[in-house]
């Protein structure tokens, strides 16, 4: 993007000297100065509408693929659920595989319908003083967010640690999207050990997952952007709009062994 602006201003430089050249040698000197400041007015326009059109088309790239990549995200469970249900039929698994299978898809689907009615909702938020000057506990709902996903997978360790504040800005609807669509991250990537702290009016979750590659980290609360093992979802998207929606902001972190994502005060 940087190229082509800088491209379009050279070029547009150049015209616009040759036109000065030429001006000077036709145009009496009392008027020069006014046409001179309307080629300066019209250049600069031209180069203004050059850019903000190739950014409309290149967010409207970004909107097409978001979209592609939303639609593939919801039919790959019901794509699962269809081809479980002929193999059913065709004896080559049992009515126990089946129902675990479609359990699982349908609570990935829920989620993901979950999550794009939430992100809908943030787009046309009116009233965010609302959100804003309500506060609320967060540790009385990442207690009940780690007890709801260790069940998912009990091969790893949830820990919690708490001290000192433990109240924040927002409602309940905004910090469990938050701590939710985090954990939910957590889940594919933690080897052993998921850690939610609250700290020095700070909340620090943890997963001892690999690290995220530094030419990605950038990216990663970009949704269906492209990265090293694949595309970012809508989750962590979420995550980044709702803390900054309650002037909070979040820092992604690797560690010796694993990542953090710190969640503190904007800063001013």
């Amino acid at each position: 993007m940087k190229k082509y602006s800088l491209k379009v201003l050279i070029t547009s430089l150049i015209v616009f000297t040759i036109m000065i050249l030429t001006l000077e040698m036709l145009i009496p000197q009392a008027v020069l100065p006014i046409l001179i400041t309307i080629i300066v007015m019209a250049v600069f326009d031209m180069v203004k509408t050059t850019i903000l059109t190739k950014n409309l088309k290149i967010q409207e790239e970004y909107k097409n693929q978001v979209f592609q990549s939303i639609s593939h995200d919801l039919k790959s469970p019901i794509s699962v659920i269809n081809s479980h249900i002929e193999a059913l039929d065709d004896g080559m698994i049992n009515q126990e595989e089946f129902e675990t299978v479609v359990r699982t898809q349908v609570h990935k689907l829920e989620y993901k319908v979950h999550s794009l009615l939430y992100l809908n909702k943030l787009n046309y938020m009116q009233d965010l003083n609302a959100y804003q000057s309500e506060k609320i506990d967060v540790k009385l709902i990442a207690k009940e967010a780690m007890t709801k996903f260790k069940y998912q997978r009990p091969d790893v360790n949830f820990k919690t640690s708490f001290s000192g504040n433990t109240v924040f800005r927002g409602n309940e609807e905004a910090w469990e999207a938050i701590i939710d669509n985090l954990l939910n991250n957590f889940m594919r990537y933690a080897t052993s050990e998921i850690k939610i702290t609250i700290k020095n009016n700070q909340i620090i979750f943890y997963n001892d997952g690999p690290p995220i590659d530094e030419k990605v980290l950038v990216d990663v609360f970009t949704p269906y952007k492209k990265g090293i093992n694949g595309l970012f979802g809508l989750g962590l998207s979420i995550v980044k709009r709702t803390i900054k929606m309650l002037k909070y902001e979040i820092e992604v972190k690797n560690e010796t062994k694993g990542v953090s994502f710190i969640i503190k005060e904007e800063l001013e």
